[in-house]
């Protein structure tokens, strides 16, 4: 998988984009999977975690209380960029499965696109941020 970004073509204050790091760090404990510090306010760190991978991300992730692997796994950034957010996909650091077809890896990629624009958008609701999500592109792919 390739590292890459994905645009949210949201534009968003810097007060709104405060509530929706507040947000996340208030989910933190609750193992939502993000992580945000007012340190490194512009970025909100996102992990995929055994409980809500989807099926095609769930092998980059072992249950909590399995001895091999990480039960979470960091993969994308929420980046502010002066009011025009978007997300910085991280390819888990993981050894590629064997036998793995371009297709499948195609696959995975398209799913984990999927899974962190819908974290995006559940954080956004979450923070009371309220708009259309419209149509994309993407979701014809799925």
């Amino acid at each position: 998988m390739q590292k890459r970004n994905l645009d949210f073509e949201i534009p968003l204050t810097h007060d709104q984009w405060d509530e929706i790091g507040r947000t996340a760090a208030a989910l933190s404990p609750d193992g939502s999977g993000f992580r945000w510090k007012p340190g490194d306010w512009g970025c909100i760190h996102v992990s995929l975690r055994d409980e809500d991978a989807p099926d095609l991300l769930r092998q980059y992730v072992s249950p909590e209380r399995s001895t091999y692997g990480a039960s979470e796994r960091e993969v994308a950034h929420f980046i502010y960029n002066d009011g025009r957010p978007y997300a910085e996909l991280l390819p888990p650091s993981v050894p590629d499965v064997p036998g793995i077809t371009e297709g499948q890896e195609a696959a995975i990629e398209r799913e984990l696109e999927h899974w962190v624009r819908d974290k995006w958008h559940a954080l956004m609701e979450r923070s009371g941020l309220h708009y259309d999500r419209g149509y994309s592109p993407e979701d014809e792919r799925l």
